[in-house]
């Protein structure tokens, strides 16, 4: 953001139409966030993952350097992208000009960009933010974007990924309208830009970096996965089913008088504590309940969050999905697919309808839209006749096969 511009010098130097530094193409500099000094930038603009990248670093220097004034604009740049940018899958980059963010509440289904790099990268700096301030927003994220934008991008078979991620895809479309021509109807073995496959690697390598932190007063339990750590006078260990099951036991022990914060994630209303065997009655408070544990004892607390399936809905500024619900089961965002529906271009949530969890798997109770007329027009209105929707986890889908999708659906 300072004057003179290092792109705009640098035009000079290069044949910018054999170049692909979308940088040296840009007249404004948001494309690279460098537009403005980050002090004064209060939206969220430009390529989804360089943001991402960039923001990361400012949240790195903020704590380093305990700049309260640059964590602030970091807030607002947080506010920007997780209330009026993301989609409900942790997804974000709309646009596929430029793979960038587009203006507020602008979030297609079909047209979508969601970058499967762009997820990490959300990933990566709600990390660091976490690490500046306490506060479960950033845990929150972090796991909607790992269980759903980011481990969509990778085949349950390990070896074929997506690089853009969509939640409602026509096969037809994608191979006969050029608009869709981003939008893979299956996941690819790589790409001629083969960020993606390579980014998804690290993050489910380095998965273990985000479930604690710890210090010699307090242990924070982040997110909830089997796992152990010993660090610092702290060990602790962790045994559940998340993110299909809400119970989490969990094993500590300390060498110091001090305390263990869990998250209660934002999408759990109800919750339940239990120490060596005995409720223990606390409130969260940013997120976190703190349960204090005696030096070398060994404590076993339980954890139990209550994970129904329910459905969601979309702020009304947001066009595409006005009128529509989606369904989801704790963190996990659900989704239908034409493998299990085939009527699934006709289908809508019934208004009040039921939500009946079955293994990992969701019943819906659902419409079909039915219409008998001869012709392509007529006066004669539509009927719904009853139907069920089976939803898998968004993450799982395409994995049998090539169709369509959906994640938000008419409500009637």
């Amino acid at each position: 953001g300072q004057k003179p511009f290092f792109f705009e010098m640098e035009k000079r130097n290069q044949k910018i139409q054999e170049n692909l530094v979308y940088e040296l193409q840009e007249a404004d500099f948001s494309h690279s966030q460098s537009h403005l000094p980050i002090r004064r930038q209060k939206e969220a603009k430009g390529h989804a993952v360089k943001a991402m990248y960039f923001y990361s670093a400012a949240a790195d220097m903020a704590r380093l350097e305990q700049d309260e004034e640059l964590y602030r604009s970091l807030r607002e740049l947080w506010e920007d992208v997780t209330q009026r940018k993301m989609y409900l899958t942790g997804a974000i980059g709309s646009r596929e000009c430029g793979e960038s963010f587009s203006y507020a509440y602008d979030l297609p289904l079909d047209l979508m960009y969601g970058e499967t790099c762009a997820s990490v990268g959300l990933l990566l700096w709600a990390g660091r933010m976490m690490l500046l301030k306490e506060d479960s927003c950033y845990a929150d994220v972090m796991e909607t974007a790992l269980y759903n934008g980011i481990l969509c991008g990778i085949s349950q078979s390990g070896d074929r990924f997506f690089y853009t991620n969509v939640l409602e895809m026509d096969p037809e479309k994608c191979g006969l309208r050029p608009e869709y021509a981003h939008v893979m109807k299956e996941r690819q073995p790589w790409f001629a830009c083969p960020c993606c496959p390579a980014n998804i690697a690290r993050t489910i390598l380095s998965v273990q970096n985000y479930i604690y932190t710890f210090s010699d007063e307090q242990l924070c339990i982040h997110q909830y996965m089997c796992s152990d750590l010993k660090e610092n006078g702290w060990q602790c260990s962790q045994r559940t089913d998340y993110p299909y099951d809400g119970e989490i036991f969990i094993k500590v022990q300390s060498e110091r008088d001090s305390a263990v914060k869990l998250r209660i994630p934002g999408w759990c209303e109800k919750y339940m504590v239990q120490k060596n065997g005995e409720y223990y009655s606390v409130q969260r408070e940013k997120g976190y309940v703190k349960i204090f544990v005696e030096k070398g004892s060994v404590h076993e607390i339980t954890l139990r969050l209550c994970m129904k399936p329910e459905k969601i809905y979309a702020k009304a500024e947001a066009e595409s999905m006005q009128g529509k619900a989606a369904v989801i089961c704790g963190p996990l965002v659900y989704c239908a697919e034409e493998t299990d529906n085939p009527l699934l271009s006709r289908c809508c949530l019934k208004q009040g309808g039921y939500l009946k969890k079955e293994q990992n798997a969701i019943l819906a109770e659902g419409s079909s839209y039915r219409n008998e007329m001869d012709g392509l027009y007529g006066k004669q209105r539509f009927s719904l006749q009853s139907c069920e929707i089976r939803m898998i986890p968004y993450f799982q889908w395409n994995n049998r096969g090539a169709g369509r999708i959906k994640t938000f659906f008419e409500e009637r």
